[in-house]
Parts: C-alpha cells; structure tokens; sequence
C-alpha cells in the first residue's frame, strides 16, 4: 500500500494538485475500504488487482481537476458526512459561519419553523435540525439538487422534520411565514466566472454560481419577498462573496430590515449578512 500511496502523491504532484499526499490516502481509503487507522497499520501489505485498479481511477479522475469529494461522493461539513453530487455545490468551511449565526439566533429564541433556498445539499438546514431547529423547507429550483438534500436528511437522520420543496426562490412556497430564513444563493459575477478555477468551473454547477453581472441578481429577489415569509421579529441570514457586504447589507436596510450586520469569516473577509424584520413601520404588515 506504501508504494501505491507514494505513486499516487506523485502523479497528483505533476497534475499541480496541492493536498498531494492527504488526497492520495484519502482515495486509498476510499479504494480499500479502510479507515484511516486500520490504513496505517496495514500500509506495508501489498493490495488486490481491483483495489490498485479502483485507487488509480480515482487518480485519473482527480488528475483532470475534478473534486475530490465529487469522486469518493463525500463532503464532511459542520462534522458532518454530506452526500455530494455533481449536481449540487461542494460545502465550503466558509459556510459554517451561516449555521453559527443561526445558531446563535436559535439559542436566544429557539426557532420553531426554517426555510433555506437554494439548499443545494441541504448542508446549513440539515445541520441547523441536527443541533435543535424544529422543522426545516429545503428548496432548489433544480430536482436534482432536491434530491441530493432529500438523501442527505435521510442519512442523516432528520427527515422526518425536513421538508423538501422544488421552487425557484419562494414561487413555490406555502403561504405561511417562518422565524429564520437562510439562503446561500448564486453570488459569482460575470467577471469573475470567468476566472474560476478549473475545479470549480468545469465540473460545480454554474445554475448554484452565477449571480448576474454584478452577483447580486438572487439578492435583489430575495430580500424584498423574504418580508412576505418572516414572522415579526423572524432572521434573514445571507451568504455573500467577500465584496458583497456593503451591497447586501443595503438591499436590507432599504427593504426595513433592522439590526443589519455583515459578519467576517476566519480570513476577516465579509462572509453573511443577517437582518431581522419587524414589519413596516406605519403599516399594516401584509400577508401572503
């Protein structure tokens, strides 16, 4: 296995991989069917023909820059095993800061009903039932996408409590107004689509990444109509890309949210946006 481990840390190396030598143990694992301390104690034994065969294909796959967690179908997020598949985005650590800011909501004022749009995986409802939220409406315009999320609850163990709704935004929502509202829409600008990398470009959903010339087409749509699904006093928390704080923040402001902040991730860049409504003030709230 030693041998096997090497040569797949090189082949990745000349592919310009950069986690060489974790992604290579990572596929062994995979191929072998071994954690990665029974791997350990037994990387000096030789391997079958079909696990060689199985690794190596991993390999050749990884080598033309497609993800790591599209291969072995896995992506770990909040300590969590997330189903992945080509047709949803790939969790980001990024994202974790959305689910601690709802948790932080949650804590103060435990939240009884969530909606998420543009669930994707459903990566931050999912997490968000497993630590104590009630009930959660998972939404995707694309099935697909649905499907991954409605998979993912199963394993998971919520989907008793896990509600999935094809709908583009809230079109297909049930007239009925939530304490959270969560979404980590397409944010990626026109300009910078074009310089993705080719892990993301070529193989992630370009429907979970492109924003509309300035990334902030989903923005615009959901602030205004999230007003119509928030309960008095209900929290609306976006994802932005780092140079979107301002611009969202002001989309809420503008729409009557109050308490708007825009909240930095680990690396100090601008990473979720949260507001809370209180209705408009000198008039009768609407109903859906």
């Amino acid at each position: 296995m030693q041998a096997l481990l090497q040569e797949g840390t090189r082949l990745l190396q000349e592919a310009g991989i950069e986690e060489t030598r974790l992604e290579s143990r990572l596929f062994l694992e995979e191929a072998t069917g071994l954690s990665r301390e029974a791997l350990l104690l037994q990387e000096h034994e030789a391997v079958l023909p079909e696990v060689e065969e199985k690794f190596f294909s991993y390999i050749k796959r990884r080598v033309k820059k497609e993800p790591a967690q599209y291969i072995i179908g896995r992506c770990w997020f909040w300590g969590l095993p997330f189903w992945v598949t080509k047709e949803v985005l790939i969790p980001r650590p990024d994202t974790e800061l959305l689910v601690e800011e709802a948790l932080a909501i949650h804590q103060n004022e435990p939240v009884q009903e969530m909606l998420d749009l543009c669930t994707g995986s459903g990566c931050i409802p999912i997490s968000l039932l497993i630590e104590g939220v009630a009930e959660a409406t998972l939404t995707d315009i694309s099935p697909e996408a649905l499907a991954v999320a409605k998979e993912n609850a199963k394993r998971l163990g919520v989907s008793q409590r896990a509600i999935c709704l094809q709908s583009d935004l809230f079109s297909a929502c049930p007239p009925k107004r939530y304490d959270l509202i969560t979404a980590n829409p397409p944010y990626i600008n026109q300009a910078d689509m074009a310089e993705l990398m080719v892990d993301v470009k070529e193989y992630e959903p370009h429907l979970a990444l492109y924003g509309g010339v300035d990334g902030l087409d989903f923005y615009r749509r959901i602030v205004p109509q999230s007003r119509d699904y928030l309960k008095m006093g209900g929290h609306l928390l976006l994802e932005i890309g780092y140079d979107q704080g301002k611009a969202v923040a002001d989309l809420m402001k503008e729409a009557g949210f109050l308490a708007v902040e825009v909240r930095q991730d680990l690396a100090g860049l601008d990473r979720v946006v949260r507001g809370c409504w209180m209705g408009q003030e000198g008039k009768e709230e609407q109903h859906v």
